[in-house]
């Protein structure tokens, strides 16, 4: 095999490696945000009611379980499961 076409397809191995791994990357980032908007909406609403309470606030129970379990569901999608069996308790 000629020496050129050799040294060709190691060169688009080596490309599509790196699109590959910069992709696989570009994912892992893109799942750190959502599990951080995850972590940070179910803290927020948590933190919202606890402190309502701690201050003999009304709750609205209804909207405040809707806000906890849209907040949970984001949970169940991106948490590991320590953080998942930690709520269930």
């Amino acid at each position: 095999m000629d020496n050129k076409i050799v040294v060709a397809i190691i060169a688009a191995i080596a490309l599509l490696m790196g699109y590959l791994i910069q992709r696989k990357n570009e994912l892992k980032l893109k799942i750190a945000e959502r599990k951080r908007a995850a972590y940070t909406e179910f803290l927020k609403e948590f933190t919202e009611t606890a402190v309502k309470i701690m201050h003999d606030k009304k709750i609205n129970e209804i909207d405040s379980d809707r806000q906890r379990i849209l907040a949970r569901n984001q949970l169940l999608l991106y948490a590991n499961d320590g953080v998942i069996k930690a709520y269930d308790n």
